[in-house]
């Protein structure tokens, strides 16, 4: 997002079950300033499965900004680094 990291996702495989983490960025676009990311604090991902097309997981809120609010997307896109003609869109499953 303008330019910067707005988060990581590791995936391994090692042992045989699928592991993996997730680090979100916060984007900060303050007044004549040029946008600027900060990492948070990595979280472990859930119930990783993947079928050969789709990856699916969960990933704790616990950490998060606070509670909902109404800016808060339902929805929102990964890429693959150096391939963004891949994009993946993700919705909020509540």
């Amino acid at each position: 997002m303008d330019g910067l990291p707005a988060l990581v996702i590791t995936i391994s495989d090692e042992g045989g079950d699928l592991t993996g983490a997730i680090l979100f960025y916060l984007i900060r676009r303050d007044e004549r300033q040029p946008p600027h990311s900060s990492p948070g604090i990595p979280e472990p991902l859930f119930n990783l499965r993947f079928d050969g097309k789709v990856l699916d997981f969960r990933v704790s809120h616990r950490r998060s900004h606070g509670a909902r609010t109404a800016n808060d997307p339902d929805e929102g896109l990964l890429l693959r680094e150096g391939n963004e003609s891949e994009i993946v869109h993700v919705a909020r499953d509540e």
